[in-house]
């Protein structure tokens, strides 16, 4: 048997009686002229070994944990994205065992599996499981198997269970691909035993190796299938004592012809590796959930392309389901995700496909019992990233179709409740989103975190929702190879940053809300979406109050022509409400991280009462008093982000000066005049998801000569105290129930404003249900008040005398009490 155009044959001969004699015609041959080289055929073995790994009951994760390890769940959310059916040929072991291809399998046999009265292997039926159990199929062990590819496809069996030699398999291999149109997929788990008697640490002696990988090359280039056979080939096993028998280029033909890069025919020509195949070494994955690939296994051979799980993996038998271990189990999983990439773009190349598998890998260099102290492992597929890569970056300019994966993804729901798309991404898929991102991540903050794998699950972490600790990478941009990097989205009109090394659920949620992606409704996008994507935009109110108090005029006199006891100035930037009415703020009151605002101000006031007797004695009121009082209240208000938390900073200086003169006391002392500031900050959001808000206020006051408690007869100063008021507001401006939990509110202790307080801590949660209906958007508007203040406080200074004049020495003492409060708001995801 051959194939045209190939260097090599395969001959059937009577059998020789004994080695020695094959020996010397395998030498009688080799004398001919046109005869370059002369190989015996060796029987492949299955690879799934070694036996010594310990095989345990599987529940229903179990029976997948494999797939999980590499995100195949996450990628299993885009299977709408399929078009075809891909071909897939199996060259394995099945043997005469009971078929459950056709009962546990997805696919079109279009291949027999061969009873030659042997004894049956399991071999084969657990590759094709790994590569094409059903999805979703029964609640049995064997129904639970789940391949790699989630979908229908042509599955094509070459069975070495007659005994067929390696050459002529190889033959039968390459004419089935040969009859087949447009790019083949096809795994082979198989291996030759190693040499223990091999002079170096290879598996088998490296010319014959290369001998066997030359003629493997040569029939496939002859054949015309390097640029439309995409081949897993398993790496191998070890089972050799020697400790560094552990090559995989000297394992079998199919690898050789892979990663041998030094390969010279008999003629002296060099041969360069085939393109078209890549060489899987087997993966351990983390014993705990979520799955996670952990490290290279150290029975696995070393310098494949590319790895996968092979170790404990469940799949199907000839009879149920078992497990298996090995390079055999790991490559078939490489093998279900490249159909499932054709089976998404049919005009994938092999060389293409080998490309994104290798570009959005994974690392395999983590350690433990187990794992091979090999330090430069193959990288493990990434079966999320790989299929997200099939995607073109021009669908974020506008040709959408252009997105088939992130389109099959994001498109949930049509109707905000139920799974089922429509062909759409709108808001109806983010109403599905939001409510589950939320249970998740309510979980999550009350610890009772639940792995789900859920369709809801856009960062592939296995969990829905979640913030920092619940973080994977993503490519948004669509660019490749990915860099994840920093990118920016412009959400409501603001350029946002995401960091897509380190996204969550809702993050991702947010990027494509905002894209050309997203077909529904705007407005409702933006009443679903704006308080969630958009960093704190925080409406802050803020007023300064400046007051002055002079004392009441001397009754003892009788007559007073001009008694001016207050005056005083509010300045504020919060819009008067008129009547019931909660008016939208508008945009100029909104601040986002960065925004600064200085304000100052100066306010005086002065009065003169003249109290006089008519007899003009001194003592008998006939005297002129003056007061006089100044205030001024320099305040810097900003706001800054940290994560998602909101840091409003006022620092608010109040400074006053005052004095008088006063007839009855022969000296000028102060009036007791007030200055006082206080601050409203005003924090307006709207939710259409359940949320919680943590509130932590830190408030010092510090001053020279602060006095805050009253003198007497002089009003007091306001405390310093911190209060709290929530509404919240359905759509139509109602005033709905808060639905926090009164247990979670901290009242506010009496903070007076003295020199070298200590600093005054509050902290608030809220808990906010979501709204009534789906869809709906209620607003949240919380107020936090507060207050500092000042009062002037001369002492007494020098003065001058007479009985027409009074002229005061001039003697000022200002107080100042500055107010800082850090505001911290975060919202939940």
């Amino acid at each position: 048997a051959s194939i045209a155009g190939a260097r090599s044959v395969s001959i059937r001969i009577p059998d020789p009686g004994t080695v020695a004699d094959l020996e010397a015609l395998i030498a009688d041959i080799e004398n001919e002229p046109f005869v370059d080289a002369v190989l015996k055929s060796v029987l492949d073995e299955e690879t799934s070994l070694p036996e010594n790994v310990n095989q345990g009951l599987f529940a229903d994760y179990d029976i997948i944990d494999n797939h999980l390890a590499v995100r195949g769940a996450a990628a299993w959310n885009a299977k709408e994205a399929i078009t075809q059916a891909p071909n897939i040929i199996v060259m394995d072991w099945f043997g005469n065992g009971p078929s459950q291809l056709t009962t546990f399998l997805d696919a079109s046999i279009n291949g027999t599996v061969i009873s030659f009265g042997i004894k049956p292997s399991s071999h084969g039926y657990h590759v094709a499981g790994i590569i094409a159990g059903s999805y979703g199929g029964g609640s049995t062990a064997a129904g639970l198997v789940t391949g790699m590819f989630p979908d229908n496809s042509n599955l094509h069996i070459i069975d070495r269970a007659n005994n067929i030699a390696g050459h002529d398999a190889q033959i039968q291999a390459l004419l089935t691909a040969s009859s087949i149109g447009g790019t083949v997929i096809m795994n082979t788990s198989l291996g030759k035993k190693c040499h223990s008697s091999t002079t170096t640490d290879t598996c088998r002696e490296r010319q014959g190796a290369m001998l066997e990988g030359i003629l493997w090359a040569d029939m496939v280039r002859a054949a015309g299938l390097e640029s439309r056979l995409f081949h897993t080939k398993s790496a191998g096993n070890r089972r050799d004592p020697r400790p560094d028998m552990r090559d995989t280029e000297t394992n079998h033909a199919f690898a050789t012809a892979a990663t041998m890069t030094d390969m010279v025919d008999p003629d002296g020509n060099a041969v360069a590796p085939l393109t078209n195949t890549v060489v899987v070494e087997r993966l351990d994955g983390t014993a705990s959930y979520p799955k996670s690939v952990r490290c290279l296994n150290d029975n696995s051979f070393v310098g494949g392309h590319i790895g996968a799980i092979g170790t404990n993996v469940t799949s199907l038998v000839y009879v149920g389901a078992g497990l298996k271990s090995g390079t055999s189990m790991a490559a078939p999983q490489v093998a279900g995700l490249a159909a499932y990439l054709l089976s998404i773009d049919n005009s994938l190349t092999p060389q293409r496909i080998k490309q994104i598998l290798i570009n959005t890998s994974q690392s395999a260099s983590g350690g433990g019992a187990g794992c091979s102290d090999w330090l430069s492992p193959a990288p493990a597929i990434d079966a999320y990233a790989a299929i997200l890569a099939l995607d073109e970056d021009s669908a974020l300019s506008g040709s959408r179709s252009n997105a088939p994966v992130r389109n099959a993804i994001l498109d949930i729901s049509s109707n905000g409740t139920d799974i089922g798309s429509n062909g759409q991404f709108d808001e109806f898929d983010l109403m599905y989103y939001i409510d589950k991102i939320d249970i998740g991540t309510r979980e999550i903050n009350e610890g009772t975190e639940t792995v789900r794998y859920s369709r809801a699950d856009l960062n592939g972490d296995g969990y829905d929702g979640g913030g920092d600790g619940y973080k994977k990478k993503f490519n948004l941009d669509i660019d490749y190879p990915p860099r994840y990097s920093t990118v920016t989205q412009m959400i409501e009109d603001e350029e946002i940053e995401f960091n897509e090394a380190s996204l969550s659920d809702s993050e991702i949620l947010c990027y494509y809300a905002y894209s050309s992606l997203y077909t529904g409704s705007e407005t409702e996008r933006t009443n679903l979406m704006a308080s969630r994507c958009r960093p704190g935009i925080v409406a802050i109110y803020y007023s300064h109050l400046n007051e002055f108090n002079f004392p009441a005029s001397n009754a003892s006199c009788g007559n007073t022509d001009e008694d001016v006891s207050d005056q005083r100035e509010t300045l504020t930037t919060r819009p008067d409400a008129t009547g019931d009415v909660i008016p939208e703020k508008p945009d100029s009151h909104f601040w986002r991280p960065g925004d600064t605002n200085v304000d100052q101000h100066l306010f005086e006031a002065s009065t003169i009462r003249r109290m006089y007797n008519p007899n003009g004695a001194i003592g008998n009121c006939d005297w002129q008093q003056n007061y006089y009082a100044s205030s001024a209240t320099d305040s810097t208000l900003s706001l800054s982000q940290t994560d998602n938390i909101f840091n409003i900073n006022i620092d608010a200086t109040a400074a006053s000066e005052c004095w008088n003169m006063n007839p009855d006391t022969p000296e000028w002392e102060c009036a007791n005049s007030v200055s006082q500031t206080s601050w409203v900050a005003e924090y307006d959001f709207k939710i259409s998801a359940a949320t919680n808000l943590n509130l932590n206020l830190n408030f010092a006051c510090t001053g020279a000569n602060l006095e805050l408690p009253a003198y007497p007869g002089v009003p007091p100063t306001p405390p310093t105290d911190v209060t709290y008021t929530v509404l919240r507001l359905n759509a139509a401006g109602d005033p709905l129930p808060t639905n926090r939990d009164p247990s979670k509110i901290v009242v506010a202790e009496f903070y007076a404003c003295n020199d070298n307080s200590p600093v005054l801590n509050v902290q608030q949660l809220m808990e906010f249900d979501a709204p009534e209906n789906p869809g709906d958007v209620d607003r949240i508007i919380i107020l936090v008040t507060g207050g500092a203040g000042a009062y002037g406080n001369l002492g007494n200074a020098a003065y001058l005398a007479g009985i027409s004049t009074v002229q005061p020495q001039i003697g000022q003492q200002t107080n100042n009490t500055t107010m800082v409060g850090s505001v911290q708001l975060a919202p939940a995801e």
